[in-house]
């Protein structure tokens, strides 16, 4: 079980939030074979609804900061002299 999978499965939305924004894999499978994602359709309705739509915002909120993170990185390493050039890894 990932922390990912054990947060779905304790209903931990704060945790949820962390890992999904910080990169946790949304695709590795726990040994039921079952994904973050299909671990929460085993929730009544009301939450797996809610922890799919929260899995869903915060994997779309960390895809916007990479991309922004690479916006930045790439125009200081335009603009910027090569001794000052800062290069923002995700």
């Amino acid at each position: 079980m990932t922390p990912l999978h054990w947060a779905v499965s304790q209903v931990s939305k704060p945790c949820i939030e962390l890992l999904v924004e910080s990169g946790a894999d949304l695709t590795i499978k726990n040994d039921r074979d079952h994904t973050p994602l299909d671990t929460a359709r085993t929730h009544k309705r009301r939450i797996r609804d809610e922890l799919i739509d929260l899995i869903e915002m915060a994997r779309r909120r960390a895809q916007r900061r990479l991309a922004d993170a690479g916006a930045q990185s790439d125009k200081s390493a335009t603009e910027a002299p090569a001794s000052t050039r800062t290069v923002i890894l995700a």
